[in-house]
C-alpha cells in the first residue's frame, strides 16, 4: 500500500451504489461525511482509522466525519452500497447479514420519494447493523485502535511499551495504513475537535483544550488543513446538517 503523509481536500461522499473495479488500489484518501459501505458483491480490502479488514458481502465499514482510509480490490469487481450514517463518530468495521434486503428496501424508499425516507433508511440500517468489538491482527492494527481511542498518545512511550523502536513503528505502520502514525494521531485529534464543534456548543478555546491542542490558534490551523473549513463555519454546519466535514458534500441516500 503506498504510503502518503496527506489524504488530500475531503471527496464527496461515493454514489449510492459504487463498483469497484477489480485489481484497483484506492490510495489513502478523505471523505467529508459520515457514512457507511455495505460490501454487496464481491471483496475488497479497507484500512481506516478502525484497523484493517478484507470485506465481503454483508461487511460493513463505518466511516465517522473526516474518515481517511485506503482501499485495494482483489480478482473481481466488488459492488458497495454507501449509505448516510450521521451516527457514525468514529471509524469501525461492522455487519449486515442481509444486505441484499437492505438494499431492496432502500431502492423502494428511493422509487417512492416520499417524505423521511432518509429518516427511514437510517432507522432499518440501525435496526440490522451490527459492530462488534474491534479484534487488533498485529501491532500496526493495535497502534491505530489506540490512536482513535487517545489522539494525545505518546507514540515514543508505546514503542517502548512494547519493546519496539520509535522509527521501525513508524515505517511499519506507514506501510499498513498509508500515513505515519504523527499524521493520523494528527488526524484523530482534528476529527475529535470537528466532532465536537458539530455536536456542542462548548466555547472554541474549550474545543481546543478538549480535543488536546494547545491553544485555539493550533486547532484552527488544523481543523483548516483537514476540512479546508473554519472552526467557526463547521460550528455554522451544527444547526442544519451534523454529518459534514468541513464543507464536504451531503451524501446521496
Amino acid at each position: 500500500m503506498r504510503s502518503t503523509s496527506r489524504p488530500g481536500p475531503p471527496l464527496p461522499t461515493p454514489d449510492i451504489r459504487q463498483t469497484l473495479a477489480a485489481g484497483t488500489s484506492l490510495p489513502r484518501h478523505l471523505h467529508g461525511a459520515a457514512y457507511i459501505a455495505v460490501v454487496l458483491r464481491g471483496r475488497y480490502w479497507e484500512a481506516n482509522a478502525g484497523g484493517r479488514s478484507e470485506l465481503a458481502p454483508g461487511d460493513v465499514a463505518v466511516h465517522g466525519c473526516c474518515s481517511a482510509h485506503s482501499n485495494r480490490v482483489g480478482r473481481g469487481d466488488a459492488l458497495v452500497l454507501n449509505l448516510r450514517w450521521p451516527h457514525a463518530r468514529l471509524d469501525a468495521f461492522g455487519r449486515i447479514e442481509d444486505p441484499d434486503a437492505l438494499a431492496r428496501a432502500v431502492e423502494c424508499e428511493r422509487a417512492a420519494g416520499a417524505a423521511g425516507a432518509s429518516a427511514r433508511i437510517e432507522a432499518l440500517v440501525a435496526s440490522m447493523l451490527a459492530v462488534p468489538p474491534a479484534t487488533a491482527r498485529d501491532w500496526p492494527d493495535l497502534l491505530a485502535a489506540d490512536l482513535q481511542r487517545d489522539p494525545s498518545l505518546s507514540l515514543r512511550r508505546w514503542a517502548q511499551a512494547r519493546g519496539l523502536a520509535p522509527e521501525s513503528v513508524s515505517r511499519g505502520f506507514a506501510r499498513a495504513y498509508g500515513a505515519t502514525p504523527r499524521r493520523v494521531r494528527f488526524e484523530q485529534r482534528t476529527r475529535r475537535a470537528v466532532d465536537l464543534l458539530l455536536r456542542s456548543a462548548m466555547p472554541l478555546a474549550e474545543v481546543a483544550l478538549e480535543a488536546g491542542f494547545a491553544d485555539q490558534t493550533g486547532m484552527t490551523r488544523a481543523v483548516r488543513e483537514l476540512t479546508r473549513a473554519t472552526p467557526a463555519a463547521i460550528r455554522a454546519t451544527s444547526s442544519g446538517d451534523k454529518t459534514q466535514c468541513g464543507q464536504g458534500p451531503t451524501l446521496r441516500a
